[in-house]
């Protein structure tokens, strides 16, 4: 089931023009880097982020993106972001 649901989606979208959209999935036999490498994130701008509360075995959450508009980036002690193919800013952090 997607998340918000259809009904759910048009309600908020009539305020906002940009609405997240997600789908919970268990996974017993694929592990979070494995499904991102299938959903194409070596080949695009992508980002695998993990979340652990209380036991590792039981609270576990994978939030994955690829194809991003965006792009936050860390390297070598610059911070920046793009928007598309510009770049809107650069922080140097030392």
């Amino acid at each position: 089931m997607f998340y918000p649901s259809k009904s759910e989606y048009l309600k908020i979208a009539q305020s906002y023009n940009l609405i997240p959209v997600y789908k919970e999935y268990i996974v017993d036999t694929e592990t979070p880097t494995s499904i991102f490498i299938k959903t194409g994130g070596l080949k695009r701008e992508g980002f695998l982020l993990e979340s652990i509360e209380g036991q590792k075995n039981l609270s576990r959450y994978s939030f994955i993106g690829v194809g991003c508009n965006n792009l936050i980036k860390f390297d070598r002690e610059v911070f920046s972001l793009n928007d598309g193919s510009k770049k809107v800013f650069e922080i140097k952090t030392r």
